[in-house]
């Protein structure tokens, strides 16, 4: 899966949404009041940034980003559960 090289900005964030939902360019520049152009220009960038080939690739990275990220933050919450759980048994053994 393609890195992406460099952050992606607010407006491209919101393209690759509207990519991710399987919206046309035109359909993304419509819901987002822009012009058809500019959002060639931030799929274009998107591309540049990522590496990635065409739209299908950017929006397998796009998905594949965003599950690791939601098992990261999965990941984060049960090593916090399980810290809260240690203290708790560890406050009921001193008792």
């Amino acid at each position: 899966m393609p890195i992406c090289k460099t952050s992606i900005t607010p407006a491209e964030s919101r393209i690759l949404a509207g990519l991710c939902d399987g919206h046309t360019n035109r359909a993304i520049a419509h819901h987002l009041v822009l012009s058809a152009r500019t959002v060639e220009s931030h799929v274009s960038n998107l591309l540049a940034k990522t590496g990635c080939q065409n739209r299908t690739q950017l929006v397998l990275w796009s998905l594949s980003l965003q599950s690791q990220q939601e098992a990261a933050q999965n990941h984060l919450e049960a090593s916090e559960s399980d810290k809260l759980q240690h203290n708790n048994h560890a406050g009921l053994a001193q008792r």
